[in-house]
This record gives C-alpha cells, sequence and structure tokens, in this order.
C-alpha cells in the first residue's frame, strides 16, 4: 500500500486562500504573499504560502497555486504516517 495524489486530494474537505493585502492594506511589502489553507477530512490543517520578487509580478491565481502546492506536498508525511500506523495496527507490517 501508499499514499497517492489521489489519497490526498480525496481526504482534502475545505481550502482557502488568504491575500496579505486583503488584511494589511497600508503594509505594501506584505502585498504580494497568499496563504493557502487545507482542511482534511479529520480537522488536520496545513498551511502553505507563496511569495513574488516583485509587487508587480503578483497575479492571484499563481499565488494560489503555489501556495496550494505548499501546502499539499506537506500533506505526504503525516497521511503517510497515519497510513503506516494503520498498517501495523492491521498487523499488516511484514507485507510493506
Amino acid at each position: 500500500m501508499r499514499v497517492t495524489v489521489s489519497d490526498i486530494e480525496d481526504r482534502i474537505k475545505g481550502e482557502e486562500y488568504i491575500f496579505l493585502k486583503d488584511l494589511y492594506p497600508n503594509q505594501p511589502d506584505l502585498h504580494r504573499f497568499t496563504i493557502c489553507i487545507l482542511t482534511l477530512d479529520n480537522g488536520y490543517v496545513e498551511f502553505g504560502q507563496s511569495s513574488c520578487v516583485d509587487i508587480k509580478n503578483f497575479d492571484p491565481e499563481e499565488g494560489k497555486k503555489w501556495a496550494r502546492k505548499q501546502a499539499f506536498d506537506k500533506l505526504w508525511a503525516p497521511i503517510g504516517f497515519e497510513l503506516r500506523t494503520k498498517l501495523v495496527g492491521l498487523g499488516e507490517e511484514s507485507k510493506t
């Protein structure tokens, strides 16, 4: 058994984005940051962030794409740990 992209996608039940320009309109240095919050079916939450070097290059869709990728990539370890724990509990340790 192994964790797949589909396994992770299926576990995501919430996806939110925060643009720091909306929270801090008077702080232009923060206007290039995007935060993604992914919530899994068990309530586990993971964050990802992205930023561009120059605010002139800021594109909200690109920011969302890269912030989500970072949050998603962080989910491999905890979901893999969860699977490993289940396998050991099922007595399938020698099969992995």
